[in-house]
């Protein structure tokens, strides 16, 4: 993290804002990878049976900074609070396309594949992404599961690689962090404190040393 860069909090700014489809991309913002679980190809029989593939992986890691290049006129980092996270979460299962997914944010490229499953973890210790391998994600970190349902998109991008998380389309404000107000500096603490314990001192026409 570089420390001189402006932090920002992504905020939705009213029901228009927020997720608008999920992509399939190569590079998560939330640098977290799929969990892929998919089914035994069965026997087709007159071209009946139907294949199933599920992907798995976070959506918005609460508190989690994301470089941006140009936000605000320049580069600085973004993240979404946990609390914006469950107002994300509870917008787009009213108002997202659901039904729709698409790869590398390209809406010509869409995706046959339908979300079965969004989540907000509960409790990070026996939450079902722990089981399906993802460690360390905090309490309210945003899950989904999509199921491909075009066999060739799972044996073209999923298998090679070409698509490996899933990261988030729509339209959000932001919000400037003020991290000093949020983490105080130790060493101005030290001099505060310093500061006001001479002051009385001084008041008195004394000075000490």
């Amino acid at each position: 993290m570089q420390k001189d860069l402006p932090i920002y909090n992504y905020v939705m700014l009213d029901d228009k804002t927020g997720i608008d489809v999920i992509s399939f991309v190569s590079e998560a913002a939330m640098e977290e990878t799929f969990v892929a679980l998919s089914a035994e190809t069965p026997i087709v029989q007159l071209a009946k049976d139907k294949t199933r593939y599920e992907l798995t992986a976070p959506v918005i890691v609460p508190e989690r900074l994301i470089r941006r290049n140009n936000i605000k006129g320049g580069p600085g980092y973004a993240k979404f609070s946990a609390a914006e996270t469950d107002r994300v979460r509870s917008q787009f299962m009213r108002t997202g396309r659901i039904d729709l997914a698409n790869t590398e944010h390209d809406d010509a490229r869409p995706v046959d594949a339908q979300l079965v499953e969004l989540w907000a973890i509960e409790d990070p210790q026996r939450d079902k992404s722990a089981a399906l391998g993802f460690k360390n994600l905090p309490k309210g970190t945003l899950m989904a599961t999509y199921r491909v349902n075009d066999p060739q998109y799972w044996a073209d991008y999923v298998e090679t690689s070409k698509v490996t998380g899933f990261s988030l389309q729509g339209n959000f404000g932001v919000v400037p962090v003020t991290l000093a107000a949020e983490v105080p500096d130790p060493l101005d603490v030290l001099i505060k404190a310093i500061i006001d314990e001479l002051l009385p001192t001084e008041k008195s026409g004394k000075k000490s040393l």
